[in-house]
């Protein structure tokens, strides 16, 4: 499973699990899937505030944009989910993309 499948269906603890595996530095959590979608991306945009919460702490990057040039913060905000949009903020994303 990946962490952009993990991301998509909330489950923190695989996702928890995961990114213990990933101790290399070559290791990508901000990889994007075909709309260019990361993980973090996916977890605001459906609102999962905990799943997007272990992300940020574990490193992810806040402000990728997808094809659209949305970011995580942006994908949050358009969808209602201030809790993921809290967080996202409140780790510094930036309000002016």
């Amino acid at each position: 499973m990946t962490l952009i499948e993990a991301s998509t269906k909330g489950l923190t603890d695989k996702i928890d699990q995961l990114i213990m595996m990933m101790t290399s530095p070559s290791v990508n959590f901000d990889l994007q899937h075909l709309v260019g979608k990361s993980a973090l991306m996916v977890a605001s945009s459906d609102g999962n505030a905990e799943v997007a919460g272990t992300l940020i702490a574990a490193g992810a990057k806040l402000d990728m944009q997808n094809v659209g040039g949305n970011s995580a913060l942006m994908l949050a905000s358009m969808r209602g989910h201030t809790e993921a949009a809290g967080k996202l903020i409140a780790a510094g994303a930036d309000l002016d993309l």
